[in-house]
């Protein structure tokens, strides 16, 4: 019987966010003019509710340092990139975990691009809700009229 390694996912959270990568997109953009540093991206996703510890971190850690820009990191960053990382490698980021990077643009296009998309969604069902309603207003009004020149009623 095998057991499951705990994973980045979110435990039940105030904030109503589910995905980690978007949670931490977020959280960069907030702080997009001071930077944020990857112990502190950490401390914030624990704070709002995901759980931060097990096996897939070092993923996490790669991701982060992808996503986030610090001159101190463009060599891990490359080497990320290339495929060229391993394990060993990104625990030696530990000693940039402290120091800042900053939201990169293309990721900030991103995170705006699912949240425009997410709105539209919501947009969606809400035009889907009142189209359902105005054909059952359209139909009572059709059986109304036909009612009342079947038995030629007269309102006057």
């Amino acid at each position: 019987m095998t057991s499951r390694k705990p994973s980045l996912r979110k435990r039940k959270s105030r904030s109503g966010r589910s995905n980690i990568y978007i949670a931490a997109l977020q959280y960069g953009e907030e702080r997009i003019k001071e930077g944020i540093s990857f112990q502190d991206m950490i401390k914030h996703l624990e704070e709002t509710g995901y759980y931060t510890k097990g096996d897939n971190v070092f993923q996490f850690k790669e991701w982060f340092y992808l996503t986030f820009y610090n001159p101190q990191w463009a060599q891990y960053a490359y080497q990320v990139k290339t495929g060229k990382v391993q394990s060993e490698l990104g625990m030696q980021t530990n000693r940039h975990d402290s120091s800042g990077g900053f939201l990169q643009a293309e990721q900030l296009f991103s995170l705006y691009d699912y949240l425009e998309l997410k709105e539209a969604r919501i947009f969606s069902r809400q035009a889907h809700k009142i189209a359902i309603a105005a054909i059952v207003i359209s139909g009572f009004l059709a059986a109304f009229s036909i009612v009342v020149q079947v038995f030629d009623i007269s309102f006057r």
